[in-house]
């Protein structure tokens, strides 16, 4: 095989198994719904945006136009490296889209904005796969075994190096096409989370997947992230003191500790309002 071909199979190995996320994702909440088949071709742009942005790089390194078969011992260890680099991304990418399936039974939506908080949540989780999804665990690990056999049959198997120039057309080819799907469009702005809702809502929900949500996420918010900080939870026994509980059993009992003499004098009002409607 050409290091091409090994490319475009690895490509096409790390896309059905988006698309596997994908279709348990409409077996679990969508079967039921009305929508179009086509969201399966057109979620391939977005799964195809994240799997080219993490590889860009070492699929350039692999088919960059210099290898010749003088260098294949060097290059065997250069694909295997790069190669390895994929495999390890592709499973985060596919544990990234099947936590986002689970949470999108809670909340009916993908992973977003949540993943900038959620190294508060890391004990629950943890805690939730150990108790509900230890079996959905073990078939993730399953799939993985089963990806890594092929990925290392595709590694081992014999590189063919064609000449010069058809390397050079075939590098010019795929880099094209990975700077397209960095895009996913070929208009200015590559492709965000709302570009998927212009067929509706279902159609949009159906078209994501959880790797590219959380990537857009964190890429959006990347200005931020560094203001960030992890939450200093305040310690129960003293946000007691400071609330004036009587008896944490009877919250709404309480002590006043307050001392400023002035704000002593003050109420607090409040209203509950279920439901208002506005005349014209």
């Amino acid at each position: 095989m050409t290091p091409t071909q090994k490319s475009l199979i690895y490509i096409a190995i790390s896309l059905v198994s988006f698309q596997v996320s994908r279709l348990i994702l409409f077996i679990l909440y969508f079967k039921d719904k009305n929508v179009s088949f086509l969201v399966f071709f057109d979620g391939i742009r977005f799964d195809f945006f994240v799997i080219s942005t993490f590889w860009s790089v070492p699929l350039a390194i692999i088919n960059f136009p210099v290898w010749k078969s003088e260098r294949a011992n060097l290059y065997k260890s250069v694909f295997l490296i790069c190669s390895a680099f994929m495999y390890v991304s592709l499973i985060i990418m596919l544990a990234l889209n099947s936590s986002d399936i689970v949470y999108f039974g809670y909340s009916g939506k993908h992973i977003s904005t949540e993943i900038l908080s959620i190294s508060e949540d890391f004990g629950f989780i943890t805690h939730l796969i150990i108790k509900q999804y230890l079996i959905h665990f073990a078939l993730f690990l399953a799939f993985s075994l089963i990806l890594l056999s092929l990925w290392i049959k595709i590694a081992r198997t014999d590189v063919k190096f064609p000449e010069i120039h058809k390397q050079l057309i075939n590098f010019i080819l795929l880099s094209g096409a990975i700077l397209i799907g960095m895009r996913g469009t070929l208009s200015r702005k590559p492709i965000h989370i709302v570009d998927a809702f212009t067929k509706g809502r279902d159609y949009g929900n159906l078209s994501l997947n959880g790797a590219f949500t959380i990537y857009r996420t964190l890429y959006s918010n990347l200005k931020n992230l560094k203001k960030i900080r992890t939450l200093n939870l305040m310690p129960e026994k003293e946000a007691v003191e400071i609330l004036g509980l009587k008896d944490k059993n009877y919250p709404f009992k309480k002590t006043n500790i307050c001392k400023d003499k002035k704000r002593e004098n003050l109420n607090i009002v409040v209203f509950i309002l279920e439901a208002g409607t506005r005349s014209s």
